[in-house]
């Protein structure tokens, strides 16, 4: 069993299972008051608001038949942390492929977004389509191989949403 320390010496904080002084008590309980405070406020107000709007995610309606764009992000890999953009590997590609940067955020965490050819309509059921027949080279098939073996993802995005990894 531990000495009790005597009373010159007792220390600036309870001990054990002591209770605080009231003082402390009070002192601890002022920022949970201004919590309860501002989450009351927050509550009072959050009825009102119907809609929030984040830059660079304004809401699109879609009309029955109207083009949903899929575009293309870079590829990644956990394995080795280096990002590729997507038409490095030979994918079909579109006529002219147009880098889409929409906000500055994309820009600074590295995001390299480009057209797609995928021809996605609102709301139209269609069967799977040949989008293109190439006949790969064998360095381009070693290049397939060594992007699967390195755990390679495609990143796609359907609506600046995240579609496929």
């Amino acid at each position: 069993r531990p000495p009790t320390p005597s009373p010159s010496r007792l220390p600036d904080r309870p001990l054990g299972r002591h209770r605080p002084s009231a003082a402390m008590s009070a002192d601890r309980r002022w920022p949970r008051t201004a919590v309860v405070l501002a989450s009351a406020a927050a509550a009072a107000i959050l009825p009102a608001a119907q809609a929030i709007y984040l830059p660079g995610m304004a809401p699109i309606q879609y009309d029955e038949g109207s083009v949903v764009d899929l575009k293309v992000n870079k590829l990644t890999s956990v394995k080795t942390q280096l990002p590729y953009a997507y038409y490095v590997l030979p994918y079909c590609q579109p006529d002219k492929v147009q880098d889409s940067v929409e906000n500055l955020g994309e820009i600074l965490v590295g995001d390299m977004i480009e057209n797609s050819p995928y021809g996605i309509h609102m709301l139209v059921n269609t069967t799977c389509k040949v989008l293109c027949r190439e006949m790969l080279t064998t360095e381009q098939k070693d290049k397939f191989r060594s992007m699967i073996e390195d755990e390679y993802l495609v990143n796609w995005l359907l609506d600046n949403l995240p579609a496929a990894t």
